[in-house]
């Protein structure tokens, strides 16, 4: 019986990676919208501040997992 992959396989552990891969999608999937749609993105990121910030903790938090590929970091640095 091999117990090192069915750790893998439990309910909680899949609910954090899902819940890690949502973040990580949906960080780059933010920075093509303030790429090709910035007037749009802008007039709803900037008045509110909360946003800001949880946007800016998402963008540090996906760096630092070093997820992303050269031409993912790319996008992201040219937006945050």
């Amino acid at each position: 019986m091999n117990v090192g992959f069915s750790i893998f396989l439990n309910y909680s552990n899949l609910y954090s990676f899902i819940e890690l891969s949502l973040l990580l999608e949906n960080v780059l999937f933010l920075g093509d919208l303030a790429l090709f749609f910035p007037d749009v993105f802008h007039r709803f990121y900037d008045k509110d501040q909360q946003r800001r910030i949880l946007t800016s903790w998402s963008y540090s938090f996906a760096a630092e997992t070093e997820f992303y590929d050269e031409k993912s970091l790319e996008i992201l640095s040219l937006v945050y």
